[in-house]
């Protein structure tokens, strides 16, 4: 998350038409991000977010 911050902060002046997603793997998704305290941090930092499969290498989820 950190680094994601860092990125997106750099970018918003730099480049404020881009978008930036934090990649993770699908399981990471639904043991954080679709419980209470990763819901609330999405929405408070406005996190977008790609899932993907590692196993398949490709992504199963986009979430704005």
């Amino acid at each position: 998350m950190g680094q994601y911050l860092l990125y997106r902060t750099v970018l918003e002046r730099l480049e404020p038409e881009r978008e930036i997603y934090l990649a993770v793997p699908e399981q990471v998704i639904g043991q954080v991000f679709r419980r209470a305290l990763g819901a609330l941090i999405r929405e408070d930092y406005e996190v977008r977010l790609i899932g993907f499969d590692p196993g398949r290498e490709e992504i199963v989820e986009w979430m704005n």
